[in-house]
């Protein structure tokens, strides 16, 4: 499990598109090296809702200013976002500059829980030192925003950013099978996270990286978040006709197993491994390689 020949695949060409992703948001679009990561609020958008304006009656003696052009894709600004975040690490914070007017001053509302270690008009790194709720305040000249944070460790913390990720990208109008698609998609398609030697599902959040099984694992708790009924298992033996023809198993290959009114799916939690499948015990549901060619 330490060598990136997790699972060997039969290349096949395909259009590189993010499932689900696409039109959500995502606070963590990118990531440096662990424990240090980046938040992005790319979804700060600066206006108001359209409104209906009066038009220039032909018969009015006096003519009438022209009515500003009114931009009906413009949405109200959002100002309070909810991240939660792992004790001992450290964070950063970035603001999308061309919303947000500068200068831009920070603040946080317990220090003792969230420390503010460096600060900018763009972003602002923080220490999370103990497990408790803080709130960041980044106020600008047009907007206040709100940043709730919540900081936990343990197995506590992977339990409430899987919550906290059902709330971001799961819709009630989505039927079962579209959501486990969208949770394996965006441990193994969405770019936020690659492979790499990890154990545990805390360290696959918070260093963005992991194996079939530590991201096997993640993926059981955000299907438990969802819920569903699922569990890491041993997937190397099985019939490979069930699965889409051009992916194979390495000899030590997990993927995780959720019941469905009874019925056994089976997804994939890979971190960064580009495909994305759900299966039955006897054929394939929906497959959609992400990469045009295979990396490792």
């Amino acid at each position: 499990m330490k060598t990136r020949q997790h699972l060997l695949m039969i290349p096949l060409i395909c259009m590189f598109a993010t499932f689900f992703l696409a039109g959500q948001k995502c606070e963590a679009l990118e990531s440096t090296s662990a424990p240090d990561t980046k938040w992005e609020l790319d979804d700060i958008d600066n206006g108001e809702e359209a409104t209906p304006r009066p038009t220039a009656n032909a018969s009015d003696k006096k003519p009438q200013k022209k009515p500003a052009k009114a931009d009906a894709t413009k949405k109200p600004l959002r100002t309070k976002y909810h991240f939660v975040m792992r004790r001992n690490t450290k964070e950063t914070i970035s603001l999308d500059s061309t919303v947000l007017k500068s200068p831009i001053k920070w603040s946080v509302s317990n220090r003792k829980i969230v420390r503010i270690i460096s600060k900018s008009n763009k972003k602002c790194k923080v220490r999370l030192l103990k497990n408790g709720k803080a709130t960041i305040k980044a106020k600008a000249k047009n907007a206040t925003l709100q940043l709730k944070i919540t900081v936990k460790s343990g197995t506590a913390f992977t339990k409430a950013w899987c919550k906290q990720w059902v709330k971001d990208y799961i819709t009630k109008d989505m039927s079962s099978k579209d959501k486990l698609i969208a949770a394996s998609s965006f441990i193994t398609a969405s770019g936020i996270f690659r492979y790499g030697s990890t154990s545990k599902p805390e360290d696959v959040i918070s260093k963005k990286m992991g194996t079939c099984v530590s991201g096997g694992k993640l993926l059981v708790e955000m299907c438990k978040a969802m819920g569903f009924k699922a569990k890491l298992r041993f997937a190397a033996k099985d019939k490979m006709s069930r699965y889409p023809a051009f992916i194979r198993f390495a000899s030590q290959h997990h993927n995780v197993e959720v019941k469905i009114k009874g019925k056994k799916y089976y997804i994939d939690g890979t971190p960064g491994l580009g495909v994305v499948y759900l299966c039955t015990s006897k054929k394939t549901v929906y497959s959609r390689n992400m990469l045009d060619a295979i990396p490792w």
